[in-house]
């Protein structure tokens, strides 16, 4: 069985005033700190199956997709990106031999991207 390591070397975070360097529970609370991050946003936005809070905010309108919303509720509209600003981006990165953690570095990305364009737009959207 392979031997799995409890402690990445160097790296230690502090979570409430203390420090934590073991694997596991580094990971824990990063994925705590993000589930709460989004539970956090999420609860802006308005539940349209609420008709009662909703009928109390003011004139009521149908958005896209049939739901009733008040007309004074601000809509979060997310644009998709699309290949050719994919390509841009990746064209227009500084050169660099720095390398990522798979042992890539930004000369690799810029020599195969198109290569990448498809899967990272995908990605992204």
């Amino acid at each position: 069985m392979a031997n799995k390591q409890n402690n990445v070397k160097g790296l230690e975070l502090k979570f409430n005033n203390e420090l934590v360097s073991e694997t596991v529970v580094l990971a824990t609370r990063l994925n705590e700190y993000f589930l709460n991050t989004i539970n956090e946003i999420t609860q802006h936005f308005v539940n349209p199956s609420n008709t009662q809070v909703l009928c109390n905010d003011g004139p009521l309108t149908n958005d896209l997709d049939g739901n009733v919303l008040p007309q004074s509720v601000a809509r979060l509209d997310i644009k998709g990106i699309e290949v050719k600003e994919v390509l841009n981006i990746i064209s227009t990165l500084r050169n660099s031999k720095a390398r990522d953690e798979f042992g890539f570095d930004t000369n690799f990305l810029k020599r195969f991207k198109t290569c990448f364009l498809c899967p990272v737009t995908h990605l992204i959207n």
